[in-house]
């Protein structure tokens, strides 16, 4: 039987990949918060998409 986690052979590119998409997810989130923006809906609901998007990927990769 594998005694050793996952985590341990998550390769360093996939990795970067779910952090790179939920700092996107920050970053839109961030935007979203200046009211005087025209698109702030917009922004806010990119975030939580990518937000969402990132956690489904780092689920599929475990």
């Amino acid at each position: 039987m594998n005694t050793q986690p996952k985590l341990a052979y998550f390769s360093i590119a996939l990795f970067a990949s779910v952090m790179g998409i939920g700092g996107l997810a920050l970053a839109f989130k961030k935007v979203s918060l200046f009211k005087e923006f025209a698109f702030s809906s917009f922004f806010n609901i990119s975030s939580m998409t990518f937000g969402i998007l990132a956690s489904v990927i780092f689920v599929i990769f475990l």
